[in-house]
């Protein structure tokens, strides 16, 4: 048996229930808007990632890796 393979199988298995446990501690109505796409994390969470070819502002979560463009919502 590969020990590293099956450690970083471990690894992924973790991050997921991690993630569902997240979600449904949340409660409904955040898990359902994070399930659309929603970034519900705070704005010290967001950061600026516009760059010179963007028409307007692009911003990212730093948590769940998510951009989106325009104002801050």
């Amino acid at each position: 048996m590969n020990t590293d393979a099956a450690l970083q199988q471990l690894y992924i298995v973790r991050a997921q229930v991690e993630l569902a446990i997240g979600l449904l501690e949340a409660g409904p109505t955040t898990a359902a808007a994070a399930s659309n796409g929603a970034c519900l994390h705070p704005e010290d969470h967001r950061h600026d990632v516009t760059t010179g070819g963007d028409v307007g502002p692009r911003w990212m979560c730093d948590v769940c890796d998510q951009t989106f463009d325009g104002p801050l919502p």
